[in-house]
């Protein structure tokens, strides 16, 4: 693969990997779940709180159903060899509340894990 279409699958992989914490069957299996989380990982919620790994694997692993959860305007950017930003706005299709969200993944030895995340909702004008 040529430069810009390695760029292209790991911006692919990390779409998939975001998608991952929509879904009740992944959220629901701690092993993967938290093999996916970063030791390190921090959250800025939605709400404006701080979040930890422990609060955010116990969270997510109570999900009963999919949350649907439309993404778009989803890009990446590299901040290091192994690490990248991503960026992109979500739409909640319970309530058509929407947010922008950034994460910063990180990819150690073939497995990538979030280290950070951030939402902020955007308000209804």
């Amino acid at each position: 693969m040529k430069g810009f279409e390695i760029f292209l699958n790991i911006e692919r992989i990390i779409y998939e990997l975001e998608m991952d914490f929509m879904r009740a069957d992944f959220c629901r299996d701690i092993n993967r779940l938290s093999g996916r989380i970063s030791d390190d990982f921090m959250e800025f919620g939605r709400s404006g709180g701080r979040s930890d790994k422990h609060t955010v694997v116990d969270y997510l692993s109570q999900i009963t159903a999919d949350r649907k959860i439309a993404l778009s305007d989803f890009h990446i950017m590299q901040i290091s060899d192994h690490s990248y930003l991503a960026t992109y706005c979500a739409k909640w299709e319970n309530n058509g509340r929407i947010s922008n969200h950034s994460s910063i993944w990180i990819n150690e030895n073939g497995k990538w894990m979030i280290l950070f995340h951030q939402g902020t909702i955007i308000p209804e004008t």
